[in-house]
């Protein structure tokens, strides 16, 4: 559904989800699904990962280390706004 969305109305910025409590970083598997999520749209995407410590997010370009945003702050009604 995410590749149809992206490629029908170009659209998605990147990805949101979890991780267990004490890691807040992207793992090798994020790092490995991202890099094919750029391949794939063509395009950097942003990739936002939460814990009960806060949100963190980076930005990933296709075969390129992945940066970190300045800031990620989640707002009620499932609002994200990430800060380069």
């Amino acid at each position: 559904r995410v590749l149809e969305r992206e490629e029908t109305e170009g659209d998605v910025i990147g990805f949101y989800h979890t991780h267990p409590e004490g890691f807040t970083g992207p793992s090798g598997r994020d790092d490995r699904t991202m890099d094919a999520w750029c391949f794939c749209f063509g395009k950097p995407v942003l990739c936002v990962i939460e814990t009960s410590a806060g949100a963190r997010g980076w930005i990933y370009e296709y075969e390129k280390k992945p940066r970190a945003v300045a800031r990620v702050q989640r707002f009620k009604g499932l609002v994200l706004v990430a800060v380069e």
